[in-house]
């Protein structure tokens, strides 16, 4: 199973990195230089971000081929992250719920980028599409206006204990993400 996840992860990332560089190969011959100058901060805003998630694998370890981060802290790394990003960065990233389909239950917290991909501490950077690959019988809702007591709810909880990832700190959480972070805003991209 292990083995598995880790293949369909590389799958996904392979699959979503080459579909945006043929694209973007096949766009930069029409674009001027300041579009190829975007292009390349998105290139490696997703590699940053997938270094991060390389991090948190490392960090806190995997469950069955899943992220553990993926399986109970979702929703207080989601919300780590959240803080992080919009205090130094003007472009801004929300939450976002993988909930059942008719919504009675959420099952799983992650975090909409600004342009529009995801990030999942398990998966990394991906398309809406990848992840309903993942989560098959899920619908996306984003949280475009934060609500605390909305994402304490379909989290089960913030800042309690996790049986499947018993090692989780939010501040070694926000430490890493501290650390990549500063990496992206050296790129000029922060406020």
């Amino acid at each position: 199973m292990i083995k598995l996840m880790v293949s369909f992860s590389a799958i996904l990332l392979f699959s979503c990195s080459q579909s945006k560089s043929s694209k973007l190969n096949a766009s930069s011959k029409v674009e001027n230089l300041g579009n190829d100058s975007i292009t390349q901060i998105e290139n490696n805003r997703i590699a940053v971000l997938n270094q991060l998630r390389n991090e948190l694998l490392l960090t806190y370890g995997t469950l069955d081929g899943w992220s553990r981060v993926d399986m109970g802290p979702c929703g207080e790394f989601a919300y780590a992250f959240y803080e992080e990003w919009n205090s130094r960065f003007k472009d801004s990233v929300n939450i976002v719920f993988m909930m059942k389909p008719d919504g009675s239950d959420c099952n799983h917290v992650l975090v909409r980028l600004p342009d529009k991909n995801l990030f999942d501490a398990g998966l990394g950077v991906m398309d809406e599409s990848a992840l309903k690959l993942v989560f098959i019988e899920s619908r996306i809702e984003d949280m475009v206006d934060f609500d605390y007591d909305l994402l304490d709810k379909w989290s089960y909880g913030l800042h309690r204990k996790y049986y499947n990832c018993p090692d989780y700190s939010d501040s070694l959480s926000r430490s890493i993400l501290r650390r990549h972070f500063d990496k992206l805003s050296t790129q000029n991209n922060g406020r």
